[in-house]
């Protein structure tokens, strides 16, 4: 098993303590063993699971509890953590007439999607996770 950082282990029981004192949990030492473990076998972002808003942590915070298989360290039933470090592919889209949508270019960095999505007025951002970018296709419209 790979070794714990010092800032990541402080930021974990941060968000321990946040999250009993939500009232998600009781038991900080429980959260800690989960978090870690899930950090261990599918990375987090850590900081921005710490600075999230409460509907995101607490969806985060929950769902590793309920889907985490404590003996291998895996999340089960295809639960995805929203501050995993799975791939982000940030959309620029539009609108069409016919109230569609339609992706007018894609970025893996958020902030060169947000500055072309500005550029337009009916440009609008949408960040998607992807487990593995080598799954993922985007085939245009004919």
């Amino acid at each position: 098993m790979s070794k714990l950082s010092k800032s990541d282990h402080k930021i974990i029981n941060k968000i321990a303590k946040r999250a009993v004192k939500m009232g998600i949990d009781w038991n900080p030492i429980s959260i800690v063993m989960d978090i870690t473990t899930c950090h261990f076998n599918s990375p987090l972002r850590l900081d921005e699971l710490l600075g999230a808003n409460d509907i995101n942590f607490t969806h985060d915070i929950v769902g590793i509890n309920k889907h985490l298989n404590r003996k291998t360290g895996k999340l089960r039933n295809h639960f995805t953590p929203r501050y995993s470090h799975s791939t982000m592919l940030h959309l620029v889209c539009s609108f069409n007439e016919d109230k569609s949508l339609s992706i007018d270019n894609a970025f893996f960095s958020k902030e060169k999607a947000q500055k072309e999505a500005d550029k337009c007025d009916t440009g609008h951002l949408y960040s998607i996770a992807i487990e593995d970018i080598n799954d993922f296709t985007i085939i245009p419209r004919t």
